[in-house]
């Protein structure tokens, strides 16, 4: 019979392999299916036991269906390797594809605020994901090999989606790179005394609740640059250039209009007649 941690050996050996950049995200895996299944058998109950588990814990159904996928695939991996002739069915939750969190630039400002009082070097990374887009791991990992001398642009070749790009820098992002460039201490430019930012979620929690704005999300920083950008005009090819999507439909997604757009809209339409 195999265990969970068989099948998690045959995922991490491919995922090396293959050079995966996800690696990372995978190993942070370990920990929940480890904890709950460790020698247990693997059937679909179970599995269906371990997602609510997880729900009761608080975890988003996205997250639970990331872990389970893991399971998924050491069992596709384990019937090529001739180790199983079939598995049970993995269970997938429901997910909604509707992004619903953004942050105002008056938002953004309370809560850049209250970082800059707690860790100001937060509080840089995170002016950059606002103004930017990008995610969070391609912030954490820009170092200054890949930033024009001239802090004219800066250039990505290790991305999410294998998508190399490059984005012009302008004001308020140059004067940032500028900032960084006085604080420079080792090869990363957003760093802590020299140290890469891995996680900074506790920081960014008390800052949101500082700004009276409890519940947004690290995240809603990405959904508000593809709602800015739809709101100032910005042509989507260059919208999904500077952030990084590759498809239109999942900048659909993420470019969120609230009631708000809509009054500003109908606005537009009476005044132009």
């Amino acid at each position: 019979m195999l265990t969970i941690r068989d099948l998690f050996a045959l995922v991490e050996a491919d995922y090396r392999l293959n050079e995966r950049k996800s690696l990372r995200n995978l190993l942070y895996k370990r920990k929940h299916l480890f904890r709950h299944f460790d020698a247990a058998p693997l059937t679909t109950r179970e599995l269906l036991e371990y997602a609510a588990k997880r729900r009761t814990e608080g975890a988003s159904a996205s997250t639970i269906n990331n872990e389970l996928s893991a399971i998924s695939q050491g069992f596709k991996l384990a019937i090529a390797c001739g180790l199983l002739d079939s598995h049970p069915r993995v269970p997938r939750l429901r997910v909604s594809n509707r992004r619903t969190g953004f942050l105002s630039a008056e938002g953004f400002a309370r809560i850049h605020r209250a970082l800059e009082v707690l860790d100001s070097d937060v509080a840089d990374i995170c002016s950059w994901l606002y103004q930017t887009g990008w995610r969070q791991g391609e912030a954490k990992a820009l170092t200054w090999d890949l930033v024009d001398s001239d802090l004219g642009a800066v250039s990505l070749t290790a991305t999410k989606t294998d998508y190399p790009r490059r984005v012009a820098l302008w004001g308020p992002l140059r004067d940032l790179l500028e900032k960084r460039k006085r604080l420079e201490d080792g090869p990363h430019v957003f760093h802590r005394h020299g140290k890469p930012i891995r996680q900074f979620y506790g920081t960014w929690n008390h800052a949101v609740k500082a700004a009276g704005l409890r519940g947004t999300l690290i995240h809603d920083m990405r959904r508000s640059f593809a709602r800015n950008s739809r709101l100032h005009g910005v042509p989507r090819a260059i919208a999904k250039e500077i952030a990084g999507w590759k498809t239109d439909s999942v900048f659909e997604r993420y470019a969120i209009v609230d009631e708000a757009d809509q009054r500003a809209a109908f606005q537009r339409m009476l005044r132009e007649g």
